[in-house]
């Protein structure tokens, strides 16, 4: 029975077992090999060499894998034959330990239709969870022309507007802050006494001068009865 490439040769193709190989019975894909079963001589050389641990017996294929015994039939005769080494992909070492890999298998037009399945483009580069990993890779049997629309960016965020502040007439401390904080100044009025009203004097009469020369006069001028008279009427002594 020939040997078998399976699942764990994708994204990684290393090329140990093509230096192995006493005949041209590898064929070189994209990111994939497979052994021509009409070339392989039953050798096993090649399995050994495997770093990935991807070539099996036919009949010793595990039971997840059993269909690569068919997609390595029908690659074969679509793909070019290699018979040196090469260097590994630049997914290797990323992509060794990783499991269910069919569905990154690279098909081209010619492959697809080899295998009945819609042809897609290269996966990413790096695994599914990575932080390389290429977004924009095809799906699993996603035809290569389809491509992904793009998402369309969130619609930007409206900002609501701020409440307008309230309308309420300003406290004596808004409204004059300057007043609420000087300091009270206290003016003294001036004490004015209230008013005592009319009081009567005490006082003596101002004394005229010149009273009693006048008295002298009169007495030498006028005559004693007259003297009398004005005396009387004047109710003076």
């Amino acid at each position: 029975m020939p040997f078998v490439v399976t699942e764990p040769c994708i994204q990684c193709k290393f090329t140990d077992c093509v230096a192995a190989c006493p005949v041209d019975c590898f064929r070189d894909g994209p990111n994939f090999l497979v052994i021509d079963p009409d070339e392989c001589i039953d050798c096993g050389a090649c399995v050994p060499e495997c770093p990935v641990e991807a070539i099996f017996d036919a009949e010793s294929v595990p039971e997840e894998w059993a269909e690569y015994i068919e997609i390595n039939k029908k690659l074969a005769a679509v793909w070019p034959s290699i018979s040196e080494a090469t260097d590994p992909l630049e997914t290797a070492d990323s992509w060794k330990k990783v499991e269910a890999k069919e569905q990154y298998l690279h098909l081209d037009e010619t492959a697809a239709a080899a295998l009945e399945k819609a042809p897609y483009g290269p996966p990413p580069k790096a695994p599914p969870g990575d932080a390389a990993a290429d977004a924009s890779s095809p799906p699993a049997d996603g035809p290569a022309d389809e491509a992904a629309p793009a998402a369309s960016p969130p619609p930007a965020a409206v900002p609501e507007p701020e409440p307008e502040a309230a309308s309420a007439p300003p406290g004596p401390a808004q409204a004059a802050p300057a007043l609420a904080e000087s300091p009270t100044i206290r003016v003294e009025e001036p004490h004015v006494p209230s008013d005592p009203g009319p009081t009567e004097s005490t006082a003596p009469p101002p004394r005229v001068e010149g009273a009693g020369m006048a008295r002298k006069v009169a007495r030498k001028v006028l005559p004693r009865r007259l003297r009398s008279s004005l005396k009387k009427a004047l109710g003076r002594s």
